[in-house]
């Protein structure tokens, strides 16, 4: 079976068209064509490639199949042919790994399997392994087990661009220096080992200070997601239940915002536990494109986050928030009082449907949601959502290009107001500790608050009060 044959059989099993795998991952119409077409075969290591799996995984989970992600990535990729891995990356990388960390090919030759000479011809891009991912991973097992000096983990993290906190463990540079030898992009999933709010903090800032948000855009293709709307439908209620039921529950809700002819303001609040959501990167996807969707169509996003999580998974979330927020098409918020400890609860709502839902405790195995569009559902969650808006406050406040005189004109304000209450100026973080930075500075106005610059790609300034997120960036200065 070619490739070409395998989309057409998931059509069939799935009864959509074309349009509808386009509107799923976010590409084109004409690139679904031509994959149908077989004049195009997307490489496995791709962006497209993934952005199909999550498409398909939306569409087979909106149908209620038995069908695994598992099963649609691993199907996929077996009807590519080897040739569309980028032959003249891989060996380019191989042989800066190579390299970098000194290693013997006789030796690698040894440990791998695999004769020194094809080794050494597959670094020429003269020959091609027959199983890629199988040559990446026996490469990266033993270059992994030869790089736990600080210093050569230093050079993994600036050659692969990855914080070095995430290569501190032999298997977490095995992985790493796998997917960045096939170039995949790395999961975003919750590490398990506990760290300090400090690492936690500095791990996220050093992304920060990395990311551009013009690439972003591009790799996420915002400006080529085609927004559809149709006339509204009487979609009716529907329950959900456990992980696999949040989930669907999340892209259905996205879905009926999308396709309605409302632009009316979007509300949400979640204390639910996110690692499930945030370790599983093609539902990620799929929900990231239908959150892009419903931003370009031109719904204002308030959102509700829960920063009585564990610091760690609090970050998590806020990691894949930034970009988002640095639109300005989205407004933050969070609570100072808890709620029933007894129970966490959900609430989306939109003019066009309203999802609410509440587990026991932390425990999504006993997850129970409701997803309506019935007038007077939305009529009872809006009085909810007026409750906890009524009670939050900015999680932080966010200044763009258009708003920089009224930024310019709040540090003044707060630079006289710590003089007058200490004594002191606002204190920028010594060069000293800045040196991983090159895109941020960071100062703090006493213990009031502490404003994040990024200078460029693009210049934005977050000023943040929120008591532990402002806690742990000040403690960079001790």
């Amino acid at each position: 079976m070619e490739f070409k044959d395998l989309i057409d059989k998931y059509m069939e099993l799935l009864d959509c068209t074309a349009h509808d795998i386009s509107l799923a991952s976010g590409l084109s119409d004409s690139t679904i064509s031509r994959y149908r077409s077989g004049e195009r075969i997307p490489s496995p290591t791709s962006e497209e490639f993934e952005s199909l799996v999550s498409g398909f995984e939306m569409l087979f989970e909106v149908s209620d199949s038995d069908k695994k992600t598992a099963d649609i990535r691993s199907e996929l990729m077996s009807v590519i042919p080897v040739s569309s891995i980028n032959s003249q990356l891989f060996s380019k990388r191989l042989s800066t790994l190579v390299e970098l960390l000194g290693i013997n090919r006789s030796k690698l030759a040894s440990k791998t399997g695999y004769d020194a000479s094809f080794i050494t011809r597959v670094i020429n891009n003269q020959r091609t392994p027959s199983d890629y991912m199988s040559f990446a991973h026996k490469i990266s097992c033993y270059a992994a087990s030869v790089s736990d000096s600080p210093e050569i983990i230093d050079h993994l993290s600036a050659l692969m661009e990855v914080d070095p906190t995430l290569l501190d463990t032999e298997e977490k540079r095995e992985d790493h220096i796998a997917d960045w030898l096939l170039d995949i992009e790395h999961g975003s999933g919750a590490e398990s080992a506990e760290k300090s709010d400090r690492e936690v903090i500095g791990s996220f800032l050093s992304k920060l200070d990395k990311f551009d948000l013009n690439d972003y855009m591009k790799r996420v293709k915002f400006e080529k997601i085609k927004v559809v709307t149709s006339p509204l439908k009487p979609y009716g209620s529907k329950h959900y239940s456990g992980v696999r039921g949040m989930k669907k529950a999340e892209i259905e809700f996205l879905r009926r915002t999308v396709l309605s002819s409302s632009k009316a303001p979007v509300w949400e609040y979640s204390d639910l536990p996110i690692e499930d959501l945030a370790s599983d990167v093609r539902f990620s996807k799929s929900w990231m494109i239908g959150l892009a969707m419903m931003l370009k169509k031109g719904h204002r996003l308030n959102i509700i986050h829960d920063v009585r999580r564990p610091f760690e998974e609090m970050m998590l979330g806020l990691e894949s928030w930034i970009p988002l927020y640095m639109t300005g098409l989205i407004s933050p918020y969070y609570l100072e009082s808890s709620t029933d400890g007894d129970f966490s609860h959900m609430l989306r709502l939109s003019e066009t449907c309203a999802l609410i839902g509440e587990c026991s405790g932390k425990d999504l195995s006993t997850a129970l949601f409701f997803l309506s569009s019935n007038p007077s559902d939305i009529d009872a969650s809006k009085k909810r959502r007026d409750t906890l808006f009524a009670s939050a406050l900015p999680l932080m406040e966010i200044y763009r290009e258009d708003s920089f005189d009224k930024f310019n004109k709040l540090c003044k304000e707060e630079e006289k107001l710590l003089n007058k209450k200490t004594g002191k100026a606002p204190e920028a973080l010594p060069d000293d500790r800045n040196l991983f930075f090159k895109n941020i500075n960071l100062v703090r106005y006493g213990d009031e608050l502490v404003i994040i610059s990024k200078m460029n790609k693009p210049e934005i300034h977050f000023v943040i009060r929120e008591s532990r997120l402002k806690d742990a960036i000040i403690s960079l200065w001790d």
